[in-house]
Order: structure tokens, then C-alpha cells, then sequence
């Protein structure tokens, strides 16, 4: 599980040995942008070398273009999920649910913010 992963990321760091791992790391973590197409600040799940230095992504290959607006369009809807967390925007919650690239259409997305709000009382709560 992810206690595990932590504590390899720990040892790697703590014991200055080379550990290869997949981390979810800002775009530009290390300083450069590993997708130059998406924003600094994006979280990219990624292969990463853990050392006493810290975390360094690996480059990887550029997104097609197809690949690349499925990433933005997910990423896109989890920016929206959370602006309607912070702000308590249901609006923003539709849209995030609405552009998820795994729901085809605005009602899909509607159905499926009503039914967290229904079975969820924190998100009820948050939108109340």
C-alpha cells in the first residue's frame, strides 16, 4: 500500500540511495516541465529517481495530441471539483463532474453530482 511507498521514499531520501519509483509530482518539480504542453503547477503521476537530493522526475515521451487533451480535460474537471470544494460552488462541481472524459454528457454529470449530494451528507453539507 502507500505506507510502503512512503517509507521507500523516506529511506531513499534519509539514506541517499537511488530509488526509481512513480510519484505524483508537480509538472515542473524539478524545475523543468516534464509535459512542456501542461502548466507548471499540474500533478502528473510519473517515474521519478528518489535520492538524498530529493524527488526527480524522468523525462518522458510528448503526448500525442489526442493524449494530451485527454489529460488537460481530466485535469480541467479536478481543478473545477476542487474550486467547488473551497469556493461551495455547485456550479463548479457540475462542470467538474460534466467535463470528467469518462462522462458523455452534462446530464450524465448532473446525475452524478445529484447522487453524491443525495448519498454523501458531507457533500450535501457542502452545498446546503
Amino acid at each position: 500500500g502507500y505506507q510502503e511507498v512512503a517509507l521507500r521514499l523516506m529511506t531513499a531520501i534519509a539514506t541517499d540511495s537511488k530509488e526509481r519509483m512513480i510519484l505524483n509530482v508537480a509538472n515542473a518539480a524539478d524545475g523543468a516541465r516534464t509535459v512542456a504542453e501542461l502548466p507548471d503547477d499540474l500533478m502528473l503521476e510519473v517515474g521519478c529517481i528518489v535520492d538524498g537530493k530529493g524527488v526527480h522526475p524522468q523525462p518522458v515521451a510528448p503526448p500525442t495530441l489526442g493524449q494530451l487533451g485527454r489529460m488537460a480535460r481530466l485535469r480541467d474537471s479536478e481543478r473545477c471539483i476542487l474550486k467547488a470544494a473551497v469556493d461551495r460552488d455547485k456550479g463548479a462541481a457540475w462542470e467538474g463532474f460534466s467535463s470528467h472524459p469518462l462522462v458523455d454528457s452534462p446530464k450524465l454529470g448532473q446525475q452524478l453530482l445529484d447522487g453524491y449530494i443525495e448519498h454523501q451528507p458531507m457533500v450535501a453539507a457542502l452545498f446546503a
